[in-house]
């Protein structure tokens, strides 16, 4: 995998440079020429180099998860692939980072597939900051097991200048003993520590991943397009070889294990979709009446339906509902008919009101990555992974940071982070996986014990 995008030597910028009050409370300092070992740094700052670094970290996986989004076909992604991409399509692997998520989810779902399918139009962010944190916990897991004299300082730090385990074992290899090659043993401590729901199997696969699967599957993987329904046919008889498919349920069987309480998360799911697609559509309509771009959606991809008016955020002022919403989907432009058209990456700023007459929006493209985007004090503190613009106005970009940046806020930059951290940082710990997306087993057990 490949996580050179974020290097040692490289900067994480938030905001617009040419604003100085917002570059004054960016989430990380500037990097000089050379960004020093953590260790070789003053802790007199306060500064815990450590969860730097995982946001770090966990910006650029989320960034490899929005390109894979996009490179997956809007029919199956929304049909079924949206549950191995969250339950197992994890970014380490024999291949870069995007590639090994779409291989994983291919994977999964071509061994262990659901019968039970149903459409969704939203990747919840919960889920995506699971899936990621798990992500990250696996690597580190890796390189525990391939380097174990690291600290966990040096792991990052060198996740983070070598970007995979196969560079740190070709740059740190002289310094600290390791393989040639990644071992059987680092990937199951990856998907062990990444709590892949079968890790032997998994391993199983990419231990002896044939050389005429590299030669058809690759050429799909590496091309920047999206993928078409044949391409992941193709890839998935490729994966699937002679290796019977296990994990089958019938609709029968699932219908006995079907309790109230799935039932009762998918339509609480269900009504929560409804809402967004009915606001993200409005506002593509919207934007084709002012600009003239019409877009079709692929997939939505990010929600913050909770953005008050500025210098607002309290909950008591926002008791009644909340104006606005901040959202990232990937769309495709209209007039386009090729399959495989490069989806883009849109941030909505629209009202939560159904007349957006009047009303305060915003439709602009944005890259997926993290690097030069926009601060949102409101997205921040909620821990929610909009991608936002780094030139354009929208609520949540300088009032409450000029505050808090005079010392006029009841919160600090640091406890503005902390409140984001929870949500992504600690992800693994504090969300659960939704019940749509348990397999079978741990279905079966909830109903034994239900």
């Amino acid at each position: 995998m490949n996580l050179s995008k974020i290097s040692a030597e490289g900067e994480h910028f938030g905001a617009d440079p040419h604003e100085p009050m917002r570059d004054a409370v960016k989430r990380f300092q500037r990097s000089g020429v050379r960004m020093p070992f953590p260790d070789e740094i003053s802790h007199e700052l306060g500064i815990d180099h450590e969860l730097s670094m995982k946001r770090l970290l966990l910006d650029r996986i989320h960034g490899f998860y929005l390109e894979a989004i996009s490179r997956l076909p809007t029919t199956l992604l929304r049909s079924r692939l949206h549950r191995p991409l969250l339950k197992a399509g994890h970014c380490y692997g024999p291949f870069d980072a995007v590639s090994n998520i779409l291989l994983n989810t291919i994977w999964y779902d071509t061994m262990f597939p659901t019968q039970h399918e149903f459409k969704v139009d939203v990747v919840l962010m919960e889920n995506l900051a699971l899936v990621e944190s798990r992500c990250l916990n696996g690597l580190v897991a890796s390189v525990v097991s391939t380097f174990p004299t690291l600290t966990m300082r040096g792991i990052l730090w060198y996740l983070l200048k070598f970007g995979s385990l196969y560079g740190m074992i070709k740059n740190v290899g002289e310094t600290f003993p390791a393989p040639i090659l990644v071992s059987p043993s680092a990937y199951l401590a990856a998907a062990t520590g990444a709590c892949h729901p079968h890790p032997d199997a998994l391993v199983s696969f990419v231990a002896e991943l044939p050389q005429e699967v590299e030669v058809i599957v690759m050429p799909l993987l590496k091309a920047k397009n999206t993928l078409s329904v044949d391409d992941v046919e193709a890839i998935s008889k490729s994966v699937s070889g002679n290796h019977p498919r296990i994990g089958s349920v019938s609709e029968l069987e699932w219908s006995k294990l079907d309790s109230k309480s799935i039932s009762d998360s998918c339509k609480k799911f269900k009504a929560h979709q409804r809402y967004i697609c009915r606001r993200v559509e409005a506002a593509l309509q919207e934007h084709a009446r002012r600009q003239g771009d019409d877009y079709e959606l692929h997939s939505i991809c990010g929600v913050n339906g909770k953005i008050p008016q500025d210098g607002k955020y309290d909950y008591f002022l926002n008791r009644n509902g909340y104006p606005y919403s901040h959202i990232n989907a990937w769309v495709t432009r209209r007039d386009s008919h090729r399959t495989d058209a490069v989806p883009i990456l849109l941030f909505i700023e629209c009202s939560n009101n159904k007349d957006m007459k009047g009303a305060p929006f915003l439709c602009c493209v944005v890259s997926e990555s993290s690097e030069d985007a926009g601060r949102c004090f409101h997205c921040e503190r909620a821990g929610t992974k909009i991608v936002h613009p780094s030139l354009r106005s929208y609520h949540g970009q300088e009032k409450d940071f000029e505050d808090m940046a005079c010392g006029k806020h009841s919160l600090t930059n640091e406890e503005l982070i902390g409140f984001g951290e929870s949500r992504t940082v600690f992800a693994d710990v504090v969300e659960t996986e939704p019940l749509m997306y348990l397999d079978i087993a741990e279905l079966r057990h909830l109903a034994d014990v239900s």
